[in-house]
């Protein structure tokens, strides 16, 4: 039952579906849509706790909180989600240094929020602005809206999901080598040429 609560829970902090199907040793697929196909595959926290109340169960995820997706990886200290007796989630959030990889970016801040009726999903910083990684870039900005409802064009280009809101700057940077350890980057194919 824990286990069933917290796989719930956690997908609502990422809003997507949960799996019931076995272990498989395959690599998850990254290029499949992420509403329809992304899942949560895994979750480790140093501890673990589910709160029953009358009309609410809180989900609570603490220390070293790793939660693997298909297309996703997120780390943090601390992650906590709220839902009702229909299972209607009405909360989620993450802190304490959280970091969500993606195949070709790196979110940082430090809490993020779920709204779940217009599925945003909110980083903002405490002590320093959030940023974000991608393309050669870093973007930081007061707050990094992420739309979960984002389209994806037909032409397989990224769909328009991240805003920035706030003061923000942009300056070129290498993608931290985390990103690596998470999500390696596809080998390119070495082509001889004939001497």
């Amino acid at each position: 039952m824990r286990y069933v609560m917290t796989m719930i829970a956690l997908s609502l902090i990422t809003h997507v579906g949960v799996s019931e199907e076995k272990e498989s040793t395959d690599k998850p697929k990254l290029d499949a849509p992420a509403m329809k196909q992304n899942r949560i595959e895994d979750v480790q926290a140093d501890e673990m706790n589910v709160n029953s109340k009358e009309t609410t169960t809180v989900i609570e995820l603490r220390g070293k909180v790793q939660i693997l997706g298909t297309e996703f990886r997120m780390r943090c200290a601390y992650a906590e989600a709220e839902q009702n007796q229909k299972g209607e989630f009405k909360m989620g959030f993450a802190t304490g240094n959280v970091r969500i990889f993606l195949p070709d970016a790196l979110l940082v801040g430090d809490r993020l929020d779920f709204d779940d009726k217009e599925q945003l999903v909110y980083l903002t910083g405490k002590d320093e602005q959030p940023k974000a990684y991608r393309d050669g870039k870093i973007i930081r900005a007061d707050e990094i809206v992420y739309d979960m409802n984002a389209p994806k064009p037909k032409d397989d280009t990224r769909p328009v999901n991240v805003k920035f809101k706030g003061r923000a700057s942009v300056k070129d940077a290498e993608m931290p080598a985390e990103h690596a350890e998470v999500f390696p980057p596809a080998k390119k194919e070495v082509v001889k040429k004939p001497e």
